[in-house]
């Protein structure tokens, strides 16, 4: 009998044990997916270094390029911290997770400003917008890397840290963090509405013109719409990552969606770029002669279009300054006019009337 009772007891808490695993995710597959997650980074890191670097080594001075250095850089750092992230124990590293949660908004705030900075560039390209390249260099750097910091250091004061959750990376119930988050959603969203204005813009530019550079415009126009489309899924998967008990399956996707964002900035702005191939081709590869001048078209694009804007900017100082001297002149030759209208009154008037006018004139003539 008591064997009996103590053979049900053990089968009983098999079943238990087995309806306990069933219900949780087994570790394999967690590990598993983590170590997809980990490939995934840091080929996307790799990805972008490699396309930075192919960026630089072209020493291309068009606002383009130095725009997309940029965004390849604040692109960048977020696979890092999803590499951290994986690797990180919240209960024992309480101020690493708080500095990381604090950081993650900013990188998060900073990508879509820097995306917005080169949907805003399509724009002024597609306008034929003259510009002062000093001006709007500094305004993308404020705006893509000083501005986004600036609210998480005053919320550096008063965020302790976060709760115990399974990120750090995802967005934190805080009302603190809620500024930012909106912030970066509306962000997003002009950002998509530039696209689109981009995107018109563009097509009607190519039924008039039908050129190979508005060809090329529009394959990177193509290339940064897509990778926009791509932030965002990725961004939202991140959230939905963390909030989630058991998210295996979410951590595949975002896993694929981080190594599809350093694979769109490597394939859509590097393999799949005409120009730039074409100038790495020519500055380190021995090329025929076409390439040599096309390599000399390019370089000297910028400094006609730095040209122009000089003549119109002196242009527009002419025309200020021959204003202001016709502003200064006119109450001259208005006073002067009507004085050689009073002696021309005061020849055919007789002494009283010449008295009347220089009083109400208050102005006195010589030889009167």
């Amino acid at each position: 009998m008591w064997g009996y009772v103590e053979y049900l007891c053990n089968l009983l808490g098999n079943l238990v044990a087995i309806i306990t695993i069933g219900k949780e995710p087994k570790p394999v597959h967690q590990t598993a997916a983590d170590t997809v997650l980990t490939i995934c980074c840091i080929l996307s890191v790799l990805f972008m270094g490699i396309s930075f670097l192919v960026v630089c080594l072209a020493r291309l001075t068009s606002d383009f390029y130095i725009v997309l250095s940029h965004v390849i850089l604040s692109l960048s750092v977020f696979p890092v911290l999803v590499l951290i992230d994986t690797r990180l124990n919240i209960a024992e590293h309480k101020e690493t997770c708080r500095l990381m949660t604090l950081f993650s908004h900013g990188v998060l705030l900073s990508n879509a400003l820097w995306l917005m900075n080169l949907s805003f560039l399509f724009f002024l390209r597609l306008t034929y917008y003259v510009y002062r390249h000093g001006r709007a260099r500094l305004f993308y750097v404020l705006s893509g890397w000083v501005l986004p910091w600036a609210p998480i250091l005053l919320i550096n004061n008063w965020f302790q840290g976060p709760p115990e959750q399974h990120s750090c990376l995802t967005t934190h119930p805080s009302r603190l963090f809620v500024f930012i988050d909106v912030a970066a959603l509306l962000v997003a969203l002009v950002t998509v509405l530039l696209y689109r204005l981009d995107y018109t813009l563009l097509t009607q530019l190519i039924k008039v013109l039908k050129g190979p550079e508005e060809k090329i415009l529009c394959e990177k126009l193509e290339s940064a719409i897509l990778l926009h489309f791509i932030f965002i899924l990725t961004r939202v998967l991140n959230v939905v990552v963390g909030m989630t008990d058991h998210s295996i399956y979410s951590t595949y996707v975002l896993a694929c969606c981080i190594f599809l964002e350093g694979g769109m900035v490597f394939l859509g702005f590097v393999l799949a770029n005409e120009e730039l191939l074409i100038v790495l081709r020519t500055r380190y590869f021995d090329v025929d002669e076409d390439s040599k001048r096309a390599l000399e078209d390019f370089e000297t694009e910028d400094n006609q279009r730095l040209q122009i804007q000089k003549e119109m900017m002196r242009n527009l100082k002419d025309r200020e300054r021959h204003r202001s001297e016709s502003r200064l002149a006119a109450p001259k030759s208005k006073a002067e006019s009507r004085q050689v209208t009073t002696r021309n009154r005061l020849k055919h008037c007789t002494l009283r009337q010449r008295v009347a006018v220089h009083s109400n004139t208050g102005t006195l003539q010589e030889g009167m």
